[in-house]
């Protein structure tokens, strides 16, 4: 692990128990960011003078935009008394990707050890009638707070839910409060539980609800939708970047290998979308992205004692399910999950699947959402058994003719 000196900007490398107590930087990325090599050029000039051969790029270094950034965190670290501090633009070598692969599977792990997180909202600026008076109780601030672009980012939620003490400060580095004395505010922006802000176990929470706060959050690249999201599901998986969306279905199908909550399933498309709750389109058994998951904040797992693991294969994901619901003539098929929203307790939810006709034995996920046990039953629907069946889902790849509908086969036997 890199740290930087906050006393003289300097960087150095620790490993294992010999990393010294620091505190981390939580930001949105500008134009003008300081990478790791200009930190070594900067690092040589202070170290030998005008005179080295990288000298001369050191005043360009000091005039973009990230290098104010970096000193004034230091500033801050240095005032409360902190030797060193980890910044995601300077402290990782970017040209390395075993390096980068590295620090972004650990990242979690270096937001969650940090003695402290600066979250610089650096769109969030304070009037000079604000200045000097109790900021936390005014509407108009906490409008103004709700609205940094440091809430929409992917990387951020992690750096908001890993540490346990979080400061926030303005463009000008005016300390504004911490998550604790905001954690209402914070909740309202996000749609996180104030228990969660307070250190509720991640894993209490079920898969669909923690995909829920993630899911009208923006990454850059699409792979980061799914990388930033490793950390609160206690994943590590390579990372590919050029797969795209496949991203978002590896870390699903991690989470599968160490997970059977079935709310994982408990997604859906918005009522605009092609392939809608109430369209008859064949879809995926995975999500495409996180933004499926925007309705399910509550949804939460319903243990049940008898479940089996997943069990990813060649043929598909294998999972056990309670019971199915059908219609007389069976040409619909609802599979009950192990699952229910918080407002319909006592409903469990289920998903529609069709029988497939050019391959006997198997059936395809329609629709892209899901529906309560209570409304299935009132389309004159009947139980077909209630006894454990095994079914076998197979993956999701997208393909650009697919994208957003793709198709899924299942095997009942």
């Amino acid at each position: 692990m890199r740290l930087l000196r906050t006393k003289d900007l300097q960087l150095e490398e620790f490993f294992g128990s010999s990393t010294p107590p620091y505190a981390i930087l939580s930001h949105t990325w500008s134009r003008e960011e300081i990478s790791f090599h200009d930190m070594q050029s900067f690092a040589e000039k202070r170290s030998f003078g005008l005179s080295t051969p990288h000298a001369h790029r050191q005043p360009k270094i000091k005039s973009k935009g990230g290098y104010a950034k970096i000193a004034s965190a230091c500033a801050q670290a240095a005032k409360d008394n902190h030797d060193y501090i980890w910044i995601d633009t300077c402290c990782i070598d970017k040209s390395s990707s075993a390096e980068l692969s590295e620090a972004i599977n650990s990242m979690f792990r270096y937001y969650k050890e940090a003695e402290v997180c600066y979250a610089y909202l650096s769109d969030v600026r304070l009037k000079p009638e604000q200045a000097g008076y109790n900021c936390h109780l005014a509407d108009s601030w906490c409008s103004e707070m709700g609205k940094s672009r440091w809430w929409t980012r992917g990387w951020t939620l992690q750096e908001l839910l890993a540490p346990e003490w979080v400061i926030f400060f303005t463009s000008n580095w005016e300390e504004i409060g911490t998550k604790s004395s905001h954690k209402w505010l914070v909740s309202e922006i996000t749609g996180i539980p104030s228990e969660v802000l307070q250190g509720a176990p991640l894993d209490s929470f079920s898969v669909a609800q923690r995909m829920s706060w993630a899911s009208t959050r923006e990454t850059t690249r699409e792979e980061d939708k799914a990388y930033s999201l490793m950390g609160i599901f206690n994943i590590h998986m390579p990372l590919l970047y050029g797969e795209g969306e496949f991203a978002f279905i590896r870390l699903q199908e991690e989470i599968m290998k160490r997970s059977d909550d079935q709310t994982i399933f408990a997604w859906q498309y918005p009522p605009e979308h092609v392939a809608s709750v109430f369209s008859s389109d064949v879809v995926g058994l995975l999500a495409p992205s996180p933004s499926a998951f925007t309705n399910s904040g509550n949804i939460i797992r319903i243990k049940n004692r008898d479940a089996r693991p997943f069990l990813i294969t060649n043929r598909g994901i294998n999972l056990e399910i309670r019971h199915v619901i059908c219609n007389e003539d069976a040409e619909k098929m609802w599979i009950v999950l192990d699952c229910q929203d918080t407002e319909y307790l006592g409903d469990d939810l289920c998903i529609e699947v069709r029988p497939s006709y050019e391959l006997p034995g198997t059936a395809h996920r329609v629709g892209g959402g899901w529906l309560t046990t209570r409304t299935t039953l009132r389309t004159k629907s009947k139980v077909l058994t209630t006894k454990q069946d095994s079914i076998f889902l197979k993956h999701y790849t997208p393909t650009s003719s697919t994208l957003k509908v793709p198709a899924i086969s299942i095997s009942m036997f």
